[in-house]
């Protein structure tokens, strides 16, 4: 690895289907990012357990974890992951973590990494309750209502979100179309040097 080389871990925040995963897959395409989600990571050790994937076993296995070996737990075997990643790529690579939920997540990438990006994004509640209809990725949240989805941004896993989307720069609002979300991502990128990269 050249020393001038960049490796950038870009961590995307927000609260519940703003888009998190859209500007992931969009990195992924645009700057052949790797990408690691939390959520998937979640997904493979509910299948381990033979537990449903829903968006209330998500919530009830990461706060177990959470409440048993601390906030950080989630991430650690992301960070891994991704010191693996950079180790096999020569030349400036990007990786990103889907679906941090904790400020102490992001310190503790902190402390792995010398360039650590977070991108917020956010939308109307009722905006991103009608993709959460739409998607039907969980099992329960086809059928979720308005108050029930609502009622989720109270666990534990949801209530400090709006705190770690305090760390970044600016907030991504994504309430219109792709071409504006992907618009405003790529001020973001700008401003970071991040679009040489793709050059």
């Amino acid at each position: 690895m050249s020393p001038e080389s960049r490796r950038i871990v870009i961590v995307t925040a927000g609260p519940m289907r703003a888009g998190k995963s859209t500007i992931a897959e969009y990195l992924e395409r645009r700057y052949h990012a790797s990408v690691f989600s939390i959520s998937s990571w979640l997904k493979l050790r509910l299948k381990e357990l033979g537990r449903p994937i829903s968006r209330y076993e998500f919530c009830k296995l990461a706060t177990l974890l959470v409440e048993s070996y601390g906030r950080e737990s989630i991430v650690e075997p992301i960070i891994a992951m991704v010191q693996r990643e950079f180790k096999t790529h020569d030349g400036d690579k990007i990786c990103v973590i889907d679906g941090c939920r904790f400020s102490e997540q992001v310190y503790l990438l902190q402390t792995h990494f010398v360039e650590v990006r977070i991108i917020a994004v956010d939308a109307d509640i009722r905006i991103r309750h009608e993709r959460a209809l739409r998607a039907g990725g969980k099992a329960d949240e086809a059928t979720m209502t308005l108050v029930e989805f609502e009622a989720f941004h109270s666990e534990p896993t949801e209530l400090e979100v709006p705190q770690l989307m305090r760390l970044a720069e600016r907030v991504i609002i994504h309430e219109s179309s792709f071409e504006d979300l992907y618009a405003q991502l790529e001020q973001q990128l700008h401003d970071w040097d991040i679009p040489s990269l793709a050059d």
